[in-house]
């Protein structure tokens, strides 16, 4: 499950484009360590708990998942727009260079991404449970040192 998770998670590794100001801005308030605290999808939600633990750890514009502690996945952000709405967060596999296109809320040490990893690609519009089995809406939390 942590294999299937983790790349559900980072299907959104990927290779940077050039970033705006106000995408830098939200890119730095971004950087750290956050810990995966919800994963809904179908319909259905799951909070994970000790057992499974997965941190999503960014530096720049470079992405790690890690799960159990492990590095499972590396990557960096291609898209980053928070003048949209909702904003845009999308992302390339540096393996398959598959875009999948995303969005974010990011509120104080509470960070939401809605991820569409099936195919064809097309991009969440919302921040409800989705219905379908491409579209995953993640809950993440600051991890404070």
């Amino acid at each position: 499950m942590v294999h299937a998770l983790a790349g559900c998670v980072l299907a959104f590794l990927v290779g940077a484009e050039p970033l705006n100001d106000a995408a830098r801005k939200d890119l730095k308030a971004l950087e750290g360590e956050w810990r995966v605290v919800r994963v809904e999808t179908r319909g259905m939600g799951q909070n994970l708990g000790d057992e499974l633990r997965v941190d999503v750890v960014i530096e720049g514009t470079k992405i790690t998942l890690r799960a159990n502690g492990k590095d499972v996945e590396t990557g960096d952000i291609a898209a980053l727009d928070p003048s949209t709405t909702p904003k845009i967060f999308d992302t390339k596999n540096r393996k398959t260079n598959v875009v999948v296109e995303g969005i974010y809320k990011l509120e104080g040490d509470d960070w939401s991404l809605c991820r569409f990893v099936g195919k064809p690609s097309q991009r969440p519009t919302s921040f409800e449970t989705p219905k379908d089995e491409g579209t995953l809406l993640i809950k993440l939390k600051r991890v404070k040192k």
